[in-house]
């Protein structure tokens, strides 16, 4: 089965290799990269992965923090080959309501570069290893502040409940249960408006498929599970 992994805010795709690694040889993935350089919103960014999208064999979608919302419109167009969908510390509207006021900000809004201690703590964890945070810092400075700006004002003002109320697929939630940049109330509201998700809690920080990468493929495969033996 493939497994199609769209990328967090940096957009590099390079911070699913933790992901990737603990994946049996049954899940094939296939990353979808967003240009670091390139200031494209939503709708181009949905554009660019839908080629990626297997047109000849089944496969998963998943969507981890910021393309969750592409993720989630993707699916609602109901694609031949899509058999499920994975949500993973993700929001189909702005998951901080009160970043809304600020929305016109962002164009000159600076970037800042968080210390590493800051990022440990809040993105990774205090456990995180050595590692993961070299991935981290190498990721996010692949991308230019302009591309950071712009994909901060998409998730401050998307909202694709509507869609995500018209998703047909088995849908998974993945939600760190520490997680403190997408609040618990983000996955509340993709329960409240879809169901029959099945929601995954997994004690991780936000980076959830980075710092608990075997746990989620268990998850994933667990997920797999329950709807190809119906079949």
């Amino acid at each position: 089965m493939k497994l199609v992994l769209l990328p967090g805010m940096d957009g590099t795709g390079d911070l699913f290799n933790p992901l990737i690694e603990a994946l049996p040889p049954t899940i094939d993935p296939v990353v979808v990269r967003y240009p670091p350089d390139k200031p494209l919103g939503y709708t181009r960014l949905e554009e660019l992965a839908r080629q990626s999208l297997p047109d000849d064999e089944p496969y998963l979608l998943l969507g981890e923090s910021f393309s969750g919302p592409i993720a989630i419109s993707i699916a609602a167009s109901s694609p031949a080959q899509l058999r499920g969908l994975i949500l993973a510390c993700t929001f189909a509207s702005c998951p901080r309501p009160r970043l809304a006021a600020f929305a016109p900000l962002t164009t000159w809004f600076p970037i800042p570069k968080l210390p590493a201690f800051v990022t440990k703590q809040i993105v990774l964890g205090a456990t995180s290893e050595p590692n993961l945070e070299a991935l981290l810092k190498d990721s996010v400075n692949k991308v230019t502040a302009d591309v950071f700006r712009m994909r901060l004002n998409e998730a401050i003002n998307i909202d694709v409940t509507h869609q995500l109320s018209t998703i047909t697929v088995p849908t998974m939630y993945l939600r760190s249960a520490q997680d403190r940049l997408i609040p618990r109330s983000a996955g509340d509201e993709i329960i409240r408006v879809l169901p029959t998700v099945k929601l995954v809690e997994i004690e991780t920080p936000h980076c959830l498929l980075q710092v608990a990468a075997t746990q989620a493929v268990d998850a994933i495969e667990e997920f797999l599970r329950t709807f190809t033996n119906d079949h």
